[in-house]
Formats: structure tokens, sequence, C-alpha cells
């Protein structure tokens, strides 16, 4: 049993140092209440904040985070730090809302992110939003508005930038910038929550998502597993091992490979470890110990 363990253990290592080596580029992610980048070439960790679910900008030179505050509200707000003087910045138009989950549009304009009014406690009223925020000048616009009685959350943009999914634990809907509704996705029959992340390939004909896995019974099960769902085919395929309590995929190379977060499913209680994994060959490689909500922006390969 012991041999099979470390024999296992190595297998997970070894493909992992490869596997950063053929990337160059900047990993982003979150340890503990930190805010951390870690350069793929020389493996250099850098802490540049105190805060949770960091993004990347796509040119690898600022990350969008939210920091938890205490005492006032509203009592969570995103931040913007630049990488290379350290500051950070907030948003003075976004003083009346509850903020978190900012993500980078693919070309680096603008972000989207989740707000509820302060005015509103969550456990009472049903208002979350998505909203479209220029980070440069501070103007924002709600992406769309469909009742005061339903939620909607943030799931990714659309790998070509024109597009943002969101959810409502019921349906998906792929939305243009101005917040027409281009496709609609029953996934009222997957056990989400509103921290479910859905990832559109690009050629628009697969969903990558994670769920609660409760169609397996196997002792040991993990709560959570990322899937991928054929649109056309409607079929649903899982993409992580039963050992694995498997959440949040991103992108590492838009329609091939993803990165997330994931620890051991009997011991729910141990830190996340970051593993990237190819759609084509699902089978995960570590690429951090002690890391979670990662996003990555890679050099273009010489």
């Amino acid at each position: 049993m012991i041999e099979r363990f470390l024999f296992s253990l190595l297998v997970l290592l070894l493909p992992a140092q490869i596997a950063i080596a053929a990337d160059e580029g900047t990993l982003c992610f979150q340890r503990g209440d930190s805010v951390n980048v870690q350069d793929l070439k020389t493996g250099r960790i850098r802490r540049v904040a105190t805060g949770t679910d960091p993004w990347l900008s796509p040119d690898g030179k600022q990350i969008v985070y939210t920091a938890n505050l205490k005492g006032v509200q509203p009592d969570r707000v995103i931040k913007v730090v630049d990488l290379a003087t350290g500051k950070s910045k907030e948003f003075k138009r976004l003083a009346g809302f509850i903020q978190s989950r900012g993500q980078w549009s693919p070309d680096g304009r603008r972000l989207a992110l989740n707000v509820f009014p302060v005015n509103q406690p969550p456990t009472n009223q049903k208002n979350w939003k998505v909203i479209l925020l220029d980070p440069d000048t501070g103007e924002c616009r709600r992406l769309m508005d469909r009742g005061k009685a339903s939620d909607e959350f943030l799931s990714s943009w659309r790998v070509d930038g024109q597009a943002v999914l969101t959810q409502d634990m019921n349906k998906l809907f792929e939305n243009d910038l101005n917040g027409n509704i281009l496709r609609t996705f029953e996934v009222e029959s997957f056990m989400l929550n509103s921290a479910s992340h859905f990832l559109l390939s690009p050629d628009g004909s697969t969903l990558v998502f994670d769920q609660m896995a409760v169609s397996d019974t196997t002792k040991g099960e993990p709560p959570i597993a990322i899937f991928a769902y054929d649109l056309q085919q409607k079929k649903l395929t899982r993409l992580t091992p039963k050992g694995l309590n498997a959440v949040s995929p991103n992108w590492w190379h838009p329609g091939r490979e993803i990165i997330f977060h994931a620890n051991n499913a009997k011991a729910l209680d141990t830190p996340f470890d970051l593993y990237r994994l190819s759609l084509a060959d699902p089978k995960p490689i570590l690429v951090l110990r002690n890391g979670s909500d990662g996003s990555v922006a890679l050099y273009p390969k010489k």
C-alpha cells in the first residue's frame, strides 16, 4: 500500500515539473488570505496583496481581487493592483454595492463582477447582479436585469470577449455585451451553487464546469468534480478523478487545457492544490502545492 502511494505521488509530481517548463508566463493564485504570483519559468513566488478571488489580467500586469473588510459596508470590494508598482485602487462608483469575483475580459479592457446593494441583506432579498466595469475610468453598467426577484451570478467571459456567461443556478445565459441573450442553457438538472463556474469552448460546442458529484455513491466520493458537457450530443463526461474534490475550472489554454484547484476527497479540511488538465487526455497534473483560484498569462511561444 505504501509503495503504491509513493509511486502515485511520484507520477503526479514529475509531470508537473515538465508541464510548468513547457509554458512561460505568470501564474496568479490565492494562498490563505494572500494574493500571489509565480513566474512559471523560475518558480519564484511573490505576495502582492491581501484578499481572495484573484484574477490576472491577460497581459500579466494587473490583478483584480476581492478585499474583505471588517466593520464597514460594503464589507467586500474589488480592487485592482498593479504588479509593477504595487499600488492598488478601488472604485468609488461601486460604494453602494457589495462586490465580488471580478474577472478580466480576454482583451484586458473591461472587468465583469458580481454586485449586491448594501441596503438589501443577501439573506432577505435576491438581487445579485452582474456589471461591466471600465477599470481605467470607473464607468460601469449593469449587464442585464431580469427582475429584482432573481439572482444572477457571473460565470465567465467567452473566449473572444464578445459575450459573458451568467447563471441563476437553474439556467445558464450567454449574453452579448449589451445584455441581450444569445443562448440559454438548461442546467437545472446539474447540482450548482452561486460560485459554479462554467467555461464555453471557443467553438461553442462544449461546457466545462464544476458541480456536485451526486450521481456517484462510491465511498470517499468528493462533493464536487469537474465535468464537460457536449451541447450537441447532450453527453456529460466527468473530467476529474474520484480521488479529488475539484473546484473552479479556468482556461490554461482555451479549449484545450484547464487549471483548477482541488484537495483530497477524504481530507476536505486540507489546503487546496492547483492542477492543470488536458480535455483530450484528462489526467490531472500538479502545478502548485497550497494554492487556489488560479489564472495565467502566458507568453507567446517563440
